[in-house]
């Protein structure tokens, strides 16, 4: 998969994923011990997940999705 980033946000071609990918995904975020609750962030990549599982795109840093 391509790397994404902030930006892709803003891209008019940017693929989002379906809210039961979504869901899956940060549902697996929530179960991990590197993630951040208070900030909702991820300790490896320091993105905030509720927005980066929305992208197609994106990849954990870890694999885990």
């Amino acid at each position: 998969m391509a790397e994404t980033s902030p930006f892709d946000f803003f891209k008019k071609n940017t693929e989002y994923a379906d809210k039961e990918l979504q869901v899956s995904r940060i549902q697996q975020c929530h179960d991990c011990d590197r993630y951040i609750k208070l900030s909702s962030q991820c300790k490896e990549c320091l993105c905030i997940m509720p927005l980066k599982v929305t992208l197609l795109n994106s990849e954990c840093p870890l694999g885990k999705w």
